[in-house]
């Protein structure tokens, strides 16, 4: 586990994968998957300090530990990378879920230790497992183009590619 975040550690979500995409290709059911990029977050370290930084972590987990189900899978796959499984959707429906939720963070902000609101949004980039994948960099290697194209197109946006 991740100890700031409560959330899988990037070693843990890792391991879990497997078993996901394993259990999805033996019963045929669909997988989705989001990595999800805190936007600017190397800028919120800067202005505001590290604690904030971690409090946006803090906050940012504890917003999607609510907003997705028990069934879904939320790991810390880096410093402010998250990846996020959500079971048996169809794209449609993942779609939906994911916009809702960056929707919401979107709208969350957290105190400084200055007592400032620091505002902060994210990226998503989206994909579900298809019978070519072989393991989760498969995965990762398109949500990450996914994300790599919102961030060069203005960032707090959400990108499926398949």
């Amino acid at each position: 586990m991740d100890p700031l975040t409560d959330l899988l550690n990037r070693r843990g979500i890792e391991e879990h994968a497997k078993a996901l995409i394993s259990e999805a290709k033996r019963h045929n059911t669909n997988l989705f998957l989001a990595l999800i990029d805190l936007d600017y977050f190397k800028n919120i370290n800067d202005t505001y300090g590290h604690s904030t930084g971690d409090e946006v972590l803090r906050h940012f987990a504890a917003i999607a530990k609510d907003e997705f189900r028990q069934e879904d899978s939320i790991g810390r796959f880096g410093g402010e990378e998250f990846l996020v499984f959500i079971k048996g959707v169809d794209k449609e429906e993942g779609m939906n879920i994911l916009s809702r939720f960056r929707e919401r963070i979107s709208k969350t902000s957290i105190a400084s230790e200055k007592n400032e609101s620091v505002q902060f949004t994210c990226s998503i980039g989206a994909t579900s497992l298809s019978e070519h994948d072989k393991e989760l960099d498969d995965l990762v290697r398109r949500a990450d183009k996914a994300l790599y194209m919102i961030k060069e197109n203005g960032r707090n946006q959400l990108l499926f590619l398949r």
